[in-house]
This record gives C-alpha cells, sequence and structure tokens, in this order.
C-alpha cells in the first residue's frame, strides 16, 4: 500500500511517500516563499512529475487547530487527490505530531505551537504504557492561560513528570514555571504525520478542520 502524507505551516511545507512503513520519498522547502497551498502544490507537482506514481491508499495530514485558509487550502488538496486515486483521507491534530517527541519516561505532555496570530494552541496528554490520552483539551490563549494551567496541576506534574513539546523556542519556556520542565522543540514535517497517523495509530476518518476562533465558526 502506498501512503502520501501532507504538511504546511508558517515555516516550510513538506509531503513524504511511503510504501507501507518504508519511506520512498520525502521533498520539502526550505521556506515558505508563496502561500503554504501554493508550497504544497508546487512540491506535489515535482513528486508526481519526477515519480510514475500508479497509486496512493491513504492521504494522511493534519487538521488544525491553525489558519481557516491554509487548512480549507491542504484539505482541497487531499481531496483532489483522493479523488483521482480513489484513496483514503485519514487526519491527526498538530498535537498528535507533536506528542510522539517527548521522552519516554514523562507521564504528562505539554504541546505547544504557533501559527501567525498572538495565541498560542496548547494540549496536554497523559501516558499509559507509552499510549496518549488527552489529560487537558485542545485549547488557545497567551502565555499566562498555559501558565495557569501548569499551576492548577503543578502537583501531577511535578510528581510524574511533564515535557513540553513545541514547534519552535518560545522565549517564555526558559523563565517561571516553564523553566522547571524538559523540553523539547520539533518543527513538525510530512514524515512525523505518516508516523504519528499510520505507525502510531493516531488517525482518524475525521476531515473537519480545527479552527479554535469564533469568527471562523461562524461562518
Amino acid at each position: 500500500m502506498n501512503y502520501l502524507s501532507l504538511q504546511s505551516s508558517n515555516h516550510h511545507a513538506s509531503i513524504s511517500l511511503h510504501s507501507e512503513k518504508k519511506l520512498l520519498k520525502y521533498i520539502t522547502t526550505n521556506k515558505i516563499q508563496k502561500k503554504q497551498s501554493e508550497s504544497l502544490m508546487l512540491l506535489l507537482g515535482n513528486l508526481f512529475f519526477k515519480n510514475d506514481i500508479k497509486y496512493i491508499d491513504k492521504v494522511y495530514l493534519s487538521r488544525g487547530p491553525g489558519s481557516y485558509t491554509s487548512l480549507r487550502a491542504q484539505l482541497s488538496i487531499a481531496k483532489a487527490i483522493s479523488l483521482a486515486f480513489k484513496a483514503k483521507i485519514e487526519t491527526i491534530t498538530t498535537f498528535q505530531a507533536l506528542v510522539q517527541n517527548s521522552f519516554n519516561d514523562r507521564r504528562y505532555v505539554l504541546t505547544i505551537f504557533k501559527e501567525n496570530r498572538p495565541e498560542y494552541y496548547f494540549q496536554i496528554f497523559r501516558r499509559v504504557k507509552n499510549q496518549f490520552s488527552e489529560f487537558y483539551k485542545i485549547s488557545f490563549g497567551g502565555v499566562q492561560e498555559i501558565e495557569d494551567i501548569l499551576k492548577k496541576n503543578r502537583y501531577l506534574f511535578n510528581e510524574d513528570g511533564l515535557d513540553i513539546v513545541c514547534d519552535c523556542k518560545y522565549n517564555f519556556l526558559d523563565v517561571g514555571l516553564f523553566n522547571r520542565f524538559n523540553k523539547v522543540v520539533k518543527l513538525i514535517n510530512a514524515k512525523d504525520i505518516f508516523n504519528a497517523a499510520c505507525t502510531k495509530g493516531m488517525s482518524e476518518n475525521k476531515i473537519d478542520p480545527i479552527y479554535l476562533f469564533s469568527h471562523y465558526a461562524q461562518k
């Protein structure tokens, strides 16, 4: 079976093609030069032009949370590929791609990433026998909102351990309560999407993008 994984963010876009769990092709941009959707389309054009791809069984991508425009564009691209190859679409959240990069001996994992808005997206997971379940729901807010949640659960996190996994080295992570915990910085790419979705079994058939901002929900 062939699997195609898509990823785009403010930092870069990437795609990966897999046969079962073997990586066949990985292409990425070092920096987004145009719109995220345009960068992704250029990568796909490169992939299909240079490789004789007979079939794709599944397309994996993140459904957010994130920008309304970029998530809708990425999903539209996935749907077009799905129609062309009669492939199934499966999704994960960006947090599920991040959480797999935590240390193995910590019970809790705080995942954080940020796009082009002042707020941060974040979610906390609990690890049970190397499987992750939701401890705190997907949310967004400022640094103070995240710190308040850490303070509220300080006893648990000090007792059982907490990793912080984020997509960028944010300055606030080096001060105050945040400085107590181990931190991992991982810029998510298409291979991470595939690994979380297929290898870790986190994917599902949901395709509705996660926006989190009220003015998107009203549209």
